[in-house]
């Protein structure tokens, strides 16, 4: 939408601080539409309702945003007379120099045909945004100023107070150290008074230390001459003791020794017949073993003759069961020959004789045996069906 300048906002703060807290509505009259109607408003997409009766078109509250601004207009258009008109508003976003109670607006209206309308902006709207904004912002400066004024004024009241505490420090000061020099005096002569009568009970209790130590004396050679005593009774009965004691220990020792001696025979007596049977045992479990072999061996070579002598058997009966087959085989063959003879003895034509679906007949080979059945029980036979080779 041309015509409307929707980063107008940052310039209006702008022409309004070169006025300062000078900004009124006037001011705001002279800058504020020749901003606002130079640029173009690309709105994001959005919805309109609006309604056409007798050639006229009405829209409700048209509302239009992006970003930074925000326009609500009312729209008429005669389709009769071609005549457009609007009127609305575009609000701009302040972002942190939102003001409570004010906003950076500022109305606008559009009359004429189309090609031919002519646009109005009224700056009323920003202009008391813009004025309550320069408002607040002198009076921020203003108690900027009063609160550097009384933080001057309470600096002045506290150095006051804090050279009066200075004054006062020093006379406590002063008094504190002629009280400590009386005190010093005073500590002085307290203190060789006290040190007089300190040399005067040393030197009593030095004659008392040295009279104690005299009887302490006489007392700690009695005491080591009983001493003395004493331990030359204890050191006799001692030697005696471990005369007694060395005595019983060899007697002890030797006691020991034989049984150390009987206990050592008597182990090797044990281990000697443990030898021997363990001789005993591994004799015998090798005599069982081999018998055990032996028998296996035995019961081995048994059960494969056994099987060797069923397996013979077995070959003989079906080679005279095949010998059988085959004298009979040959029996009926020669029935069969002496049949066709007698046949063809009896028959009148000399050609050879036809079935009754004119056919030649089937010669049987008269006295030729049948081919033999290969016999899987032979020798050879059963070695490969047990070795798994195909014959």
């Amino acid at each position: 939408m041309d015509g409307i300048n929707p980063l107008a906002f940052a310039e209006f703060l702008a022409r309004a601080d070169q006025f300062g807290k000078d900004i009124d509505a006037a001011k705001t009259a002279s800058f504020a539409p020749g901003i606002a109607g130079s640029g173009s408003f690309a709105a994001d997409p959005g919805e309109a309702a609006f309604t056409v009766a007798a050639g006229v078109l009405r829209a409700p509250p048209l509302e239009l945003k992006n970003s930074e601004a925000k326009i609500s207009a009312n729209i008429q258009s005669d389709f009769n007379t071609g005549q457009v008109s609007a009127d609305g508003t575009v609000s701009y976003d302040a972002g942190q120099e939102t003001l409570v109670g004010s906003e950076p607006a500022v109305r606008f209206s559009l009359q004429g045909r189309l090609g031919a309308t002519v646009r109005t902006f009224d700056s009323e709207p920003l202009a008391q945004f813009l004025t309550q904004r320069a408002l607040e912002l002198e009076q921020a400066r203003v108690e900027g100023m009063q609160s550097a004024l009384l933080e001057k004024q309470r600096l002045r009241r506290e150095v006051r107070y804090y050279a009066a505490l200075q004054e006062e420090h020093d006379r406590a000061t002063e008094e504190w150290r002629r009280q400590q020099a009386e005190a010093r005096a005073a500590a002085e002569a307290e203190a060789e008074a006290r040190r007089k009568a300190e040399e005067e009970a040393r030197l009593k209790a030095e004659a008392e230390e040295r009279a104690r130590q005299a009887e302490a004396e006489k007392a700690r050679l009695e005491a080591e001459e009983k001493a003395r005593v004493e331990a030359e009774e204890r050191a006799r009965l001692a030697a005696e003791e471990a005369e007694r004691q060395a005595a019983e220990a060899a007697r002890l020792e030797a006691e020991a020794a034989a049984k150390l001696e009987a206990e050592e025979k008597a182990r090797l007596e044990a281990e000697a017949q443990a030898q021997r049977e363990a001789g005993e045992r591994a004799k015998i479990e090798a005599e069982t073993a081999r018998r055990e072999a032996e028998e296996a061996a035995r019961i081995e070579a048994e059960t494969r003759a056994r099987i060797e002598a069923d397996e013979r058997a077995r070959l003989e009966a079906d080679e005279q069961a095949r010998q059988e087959e085959a004298k009979r085989a040959a029996d009926e063959a020669a029935r069969a020959a002496e049949a066709e003879r007698a046949r063809q003895a009896a028959d009148d034509t000399p050609p050879a004789a036809q079935g009754f679906d004119g056919a030649p007949r089937p010669r049987a080979n008269v006295g030729q045996p049948a081919a033999e059945t290969p016999n899987p029980f032979a020798d050879d036979g059963f070695m490969r069906m047990l070795q798994g080779t195909p014959e």
